[in-house]
């Protein structure tokens, strides 16, 4: 697999840079810095009081909200949008949820919305029948979505295709990748003729959405076509791990934990977001995802519950966790679900620092998911990457009444809200017990630096390993890694290819 070009590197350094001076031409807060919040039309189908309506939505911890899902489908005049709910649209005798939606500008103005059109569930059908039909349908659809998106109030159009040229829960033959190309290109030019409208995409973040496969298996996306064409990548940076597979882990590692034999370099974050850039992205126009929910196993033994535990298999070959109360989903558990298992059913929750995160296990279950801190940390990667944003999934995931977590209406996007838009990292609240782990090797613990206190905000090379290096944050280093086969060059603070920089075949000190 050709993992990364030298061209495509360096040109995303170079892009790196210069957007750093010239950013999208949209309206944000906060000097252009995105929160992307998605809220989804089935939580106003879960029990009091998880239930959400758009009512529910604090759209002072975002800048732009989208509304998960619409569809594709067929008019008289071709390719269309449509609703995916009952009541998504208004009817004589009651506003639809679009328009409820929406209402959120008229209490915050600085809102933009935004609707998004596919999702999981949507599949790959009737993205490729459009295909199919040639670029003058595609030209059609583009004009009708747009059209259908100002009809309902929404200032923007998000396209969550999942995915081009995979099979998921249908097919999308080879030649997606080079049409999807064609298609994105086509919605922009639709786009610039409406004066301030928005495009934006969420897109998946494994290996094989990027690098073409071992046998010559198209990816999904041309990220820098993508970058060129959208004001934002929404990039769906969890679901790393899951009860699909044997063994425990967590859904969002901000770093790779080294023992997980399943370690392939795509494991973490870390790992998402500097491909996404050595590819040429440009980062002013990544947001970086953040999962306001966690995925659950059911542990073979419940005495063995630590990271890598054994999954206990179901008949279909799933390791899901118990559903949760309110959002009814084996191997899925809200924020606030969780807070519940800890504080009333008498859960331990560890802190990981080698990869960043929580997770906790109790009553036959395992669950990796976020904290207040883990969040700001991700948040501070975000950062750390020069990104445009930070995304949301889900709004309605969050303890959005405040009466599970004990700290207060929505302390995850409180969180990083605090962070991202106003530099502090104060939570509310008490925060919930965790035990932290003891790491080793090359995780993400906070470490001194060689030659004593560092200075914030400063990068440090490793003292023993090339392809490592670390950044100051508040008096302590904290340890990044190099995309697979580039080290650390200390001289222009950035990453580079191995055989550029003399460092002793990998190993710092150099013995003599």
């Amino acid at each position: 697999m050709d993992f990364i070009s030298r061209e495509n590197y360096l040109t995303s350094k170079d892009t790196l840079d210069a957007a750093r001076i010239s950013s999208n031409d949209v309206d944000t807060a906060a000097n252009n810095k995105w929160i992307v919040c998605y809220h989804t039309n089935w939580s106003q189908y879960r029990n009091t009081p998880g239930k959400f309506y758009p009512e529910d939505i604090d759209g002072s911890l975002c800048t732009h909200l989208i509304y998960s899902f619409s569809k594709m489908c067929k008019d008289s005049s071709g390719w269309t949008m449509c609703p995916y709910e009952w009541n998504d649209m208004d009817e004589s005798w009651a506003e639809g949820m679009y328009t409820r939606f929406n209402n959120k500008k008229v209490e915050q103005p600085h809102l933009k919305t935004l609707l998004a059109v596919g999702g999981w569930n949507h599949g790959s059908t009737d993205f490729t029948a459009m295909l199919d039909e040639g670029w003058d349908a595609v030209r059609t659809w583009a004009k009708n979505s747009i059209q259908y998106c100002l009809d309902t109030g929404f200032d923007g159009l998000d396209l969550d295709w999942e995915y081009p040229a995979k099979e998921t829960v249908d097919v999308s033959p080879q030649k997606d990748y080079e049409r999807f190309q064609r298609m994105v290109e086509i919605v922009r030019e639709e786009v610039n003729r409406v004066p301030g409208f928005l495009l934006t995409a969420a897109v998946g973040i494994g290996v094989d959405k990027i690098y073409h496969g071992p046998d010559g298996e198209n990816p999904s996306y041309n990220v820098k076509n993508l970058s060129d064409n959208l004001d934002m990548i929404n990039l769906m940076a969890y679901d790393i791990h899951g009860h699909w597979e044997d063994k425990t882990g967590h859904h969002a590692p901000a770093h790779n934990k080294m023992t997980d034999t399943r370690l392939d370099y795509t494991d973490s974050l870390e790992w998402i977001v500097e491909n996404w850039l050595v590819q040429g992205a440009d980062p002013q126009k990544l947001a970086l995802g953040l999962a306001a929910y966690g995925r659950s196993f059911k542990l073979e033994d419940p005495n063995n519950n630590g990271y890598m535990a054994p999954v206990k298999l179901n008949y279909a070959g799933l390791g899901s966790g118990t559903a949760g109360q309110y959002t009814g989903e084996g191997g899925f558990l809200s924020y606030y679900e969780i807070c519940d298992k800890l504080l009333r059913n008498g859960w331990r929750s560890i802190y990981d620092n080698e990869i960043e995160a929580p997770y906790a296990y109790g009553e036959g279950d395992w669950v990796g998911y976020d904290n207040p801190t883990s969040i700001v940390y991700k948040a501070k990667m975000a950062e750390h990457y020069g990104l445009g944003g930070i995304m949301w999934w889900a709004i309605d995931l969050d303890d959005f009444t405040g009466s599970f977590c004990g700290q207060g209406k929505y302390p995850l996007m409180t969180a990083a809200k605090n962070y991202w838009h106003n530099g502090y990292t104060t939570t509310t609240g008490k925060p919930i017990s965790t035990q932290s782990t003891s790491t080793s090797g090359t995780g993400s613990t906070p470490t001194s630096s060689p030659g004593g206190d560092c200075v914030s905000g400063q990068f440090y090379p490793h003292p023993e390993l090339c392809d490592h290096y670390y950044l100051c944050d508040n008096g302590g280093n904290v340890d990044f890694t190099c995309p697979p086969g580039t080290y650390w060059d200390t001289a222009n603070n950035y990453c580079d290819f191995a055989n550029t920089i003399d460092c002793c075949n990998g190993q710092r000190p150099c013995n003599q």
